[in-house]
Formats: structure tokens, sequence, C-alpha cells
């Protein structure tokens, strides 16, 4: 009669947190695709608008704010929208214009302002790359798992 071993480990903890790790670094790196497009992708005239796309992501570790790569540009000042979810992050320019330019407004003076969309192409060209990215994390996360063969010894 054959006789067999079977072995059950437990790594719910450490799953945890690398699924946890996985999503804030793959929500960082996402935005900061989707911030790098719309800075791309942004009319400029002042260069005021392109310098203000930022990024405000929030964690269970806190807010983070990156501006926009535009570095040598005065910003506007006024700020981005805080996300009050975790795991969030919100992409864009609190710029007083930036509607105007992104849905093209018939407002600040200028009866003809063409618009002139950064945000909502940026991420139509991005659409796909969020779930590469979440592949690519998770597999760098994960690895000692799918790298595990029967008989191997169980890391503490």
């Amino acid at each position: 009669m054959a006789k067999s071993n079977l072995e059950i480990m437990w790594n719910g903890d450490d799953v945890q947190i690398k699924m946890r790790n996985t999503v804030k670094k793959s929500l960082l790196q996402t935005a900061l695709a989707l911030q790098a497009q719309a800075v791309a992708l942004c009319q400029v005239d002042s260069g005021n608008l392109r310098g203000s796309i930022m990024v405000k992501l929030k964690t269970e570790d806190g807010i983070q704010k990156i501006d926009s790569p535009d570095v040598g540009r005065k910003t506007d000042d006024s700020d981005l929208t805080e996300p009050q979810e975790n795991e969030t992050a919100h992409v864009g320019s609190a710029c007083v214009y930036a509607a105007a330019q992104e849905f093209g407004l018939e407002e600040f003076g200028k009866p003809n302002y063409q618009f002139h969309p950064y945000l909502r192409p940026s991420y139509d060209l991005l659409s796909g790359e969020s779930l590469t990215i979440f592949e690519k994390n998770g597999r760098v996360e994960f690895k000692k798992y799918f790298d595990y063969k029967p008989g191997d010894k169980a890391e503490k």
C-alpha cells in the first residue's frame, strides 16, 4: 500500500501583505503613467496647466502628493481634491481653466474657446496598461509562491 505525506502551509497573513503591496505599488505606477501622458497631451500656452497636473494618492499609509514632472513651470496655487477612500488616486489639475481645456467651456472671456482634452485621451491610451502593471507587480510580490515546488522547505 502506498504511503503519502501531506503538508499544509497557511500563508494568509503574508499573502494579504503582499496583495496590499501589489495594489499600492500598481496604483502609484498607474497614476504616474496617467499623469505623464496627460502632461504630454496637454495643450500649452503659458505652461501653467501642464505644470499643475498632479497626483494625489491615498493609501492606509496616508496621502501622497506628486507634483507635475514639468517642474520648470510656475504652477497654480490651488490644490487637487484629496481622495476620500484608501487605495484611490486622483490625477488632474485644480487650475481654474482646467475644465474648460478638457471639456470646452465658453468662459474666461473667450467665446470660441477651443477644447483640447488631455485627461480623457490619456486614460483611454492607458486603459489596458493598469492590468499589465498590476500583473507585473503581482508576479514580483508573489514570486516565491510561483517558484514553489513540492518538497521545498516552508519559509517562516
